[in-house]
């Protein structure tokens, strides 16, 4: 029986040994049930007139940043296909909007797949592009791209994957928006494509 018990507890450690500290830091930091209610009472919360009201503020106040990254990356995952009307539409548009403000660079590869799924909200897509260009504009400029030439797709996808890449540096990116901008017959999605592209030329100039 001794021999037994000593077996089974031998097991039980090697099978703790065997899962990579990184993954069971992550799990612990998504399993926290109370830290994720005060996360989705923020994105519940509905401001009173004139009040400013900031998720990314708020979050940062819960004085668990690592663990709230953790969260916000899951809800993205959680809540994807989410329609609006239902709290859980909340808290994917809340998450959306904060790993771009919180520049979560891990939110980076599931804002990027909902782009292009047409079961994602269009708001939600929308957001996903602008939260890409907060996150790294430049080291998402491909799909930004992608996202900019899409011309049969939402228009507030294509106007916020202009202003995402105004905030590089790149020549290819002034090109594409201005090439954009002739086609476009819109007059307003014209009118934010040019806009963009003249920031894009003041952020090209060199800094004096």
């Amino acid at each position: 029986m001794r021999y037994l018990a000593q077996l089974a507890i031998g097991l039980a450690f090697a099978v703790v040994l065997s899962v990579p500290w990184g993954a069971h830091s992550k799990q612990q930091k998504q399993k926290d049930p109370e830290l994720e209610k005060k996360i989705e009472r923020i994105f519940l919360y509905q401001p009173v007139r004139e009040e400013k009201y900031d998720h990314k503020a708020e979050i940062e106040k819960l004085g668990n940043e690592p663990g709230a990254r953790a969260i916000l990356i899951n809800m993205l995952t959680k809540y994807r296909y989410a329609k609006p009307g239902t709290l859980q539409y909340l808290y994917l548009s809340g998450a959306t909007h904060s790993v771009g403000r919180m520049g979560i660079k891990n939110a980076a590869a599931p804002l990027s797949q909902f782009i292009f799924d047409k079961s994602v909200h269009e708001n939600v897509r929308a957001v996903a592009v602008k939260s890409l260009g907060l996150i790294d504009a430049e080291g998402n400029k491909k799909i930004l791209l992608r996202a900019l030439h899409h011309t049969s797709d939402y228009f507030l996808i294509r106007i916020n994957a202009a202003e995402a890449l105004a905030k590089t540096k790149d020549s290819q990116a002034l090109a594409a928006i201005e090439r954009s901008a002739r086609k476009e017959t819109d007059s307003y999605v014209r009118q934010q494509f040019e806009k963009s592209a003249r920031e894009l030329k003041l952020n090209m100039q060199p800094q004096s």
